[in-house]
């Protein structure tokens, strides 16, 4: 394997991760400090505040977990395109995972932020 193609496989997991961590604490901070002004409140939200206490760490592990399936994910398409030794390519196929599991990261705080009646 060339230098150039080690240093291709290695960005797409790399771009992948930290793509995903960034855009996770983006996503973090933007709905702790959105939802509840939206929302009226956290009691608007959850009926109480160890409701709200519990939807921050939920957040927090949903956070982690979508950064753990970039990294798993992120290993995976290097290794499928391995042979393929564009660097450009390589930091694109790394963004791409990074946004789905951002999307997946998005679709999980709609659901821990859901109101509980």
């Amino acid at each position: 394997m060339t230098r150039q193609a080690a240093l291709a496989w290695l960005l797409t997991p790399l771009v992948a991760v930290f793509g995903t961590l960034l855009g996770v604490l983006a996503l973090f901070y933007g709905q702790a400090r959105l939802v509840p002004r939206l929302a009226g409140g956290v009691e608007q939200v959850c009926g109480t505040v160890d409701c709200g206490l519990g939807v921050g760490v939920l957040l927090v592990l949903f956070g982690f977990l979508a950064v753990c399936l970039a990294m798993t994910a992120g290993c995976v398409v290097a290794l499928r395109c391995r042979e393929d030794q564009d660097n450009r390519r390589a930091v694109w196929r790394g963004a791409w995972v990074a946004g789905w599991c951002l999307v997946a990261y998005a679709a999980l705080s709609v659901i821990a932020w859901w109101p509980k009646v």
